[in-house]
């Protein structure tokens, strides 16, 4: 599970780096609500994602939370792979 909330982090942090490098080529744009907020301050948006997406995996491993981990890997992982779509479609 510890492989797991790692990747976890690490795709949120993919998902911050996308979403920054597509507003900042296409404007504010943002699907989702909850973000749109976080993004009126880069600096609230990636310390979000760096000490609460943090905490929360820490959590989440300390909880034994197998299966919560698995559902949220599954969700990043498409998220990703989302990003990487548009990405590859403006180019």
């Amino acid at each position: 599970m510890k492989a797991r909330l790692i990747t976890i982090y690490i795709l949120s942090l993919l998902d911050l780096a996308f979403t920054l490098y597509l507003r900042a080529r296409f404007g504010d744009i943002e699907a989702n609500a909850f973000g749109a907020v976080l993004l009126k301050d880069k600096f609230i948006a990636c310390f979000y994602k760096v000490v609460i997406v943090g905490l929360a995996c820490y959590i989440l491993y300390k909880l034994n939370q197998s299966i919560v981990s698995k559902i949220l890997l599954a969700i990043f992982i498409l998220l990703t792979l989302y990003h990487i779509v548009l990405i590859s479609y403006i180019h």
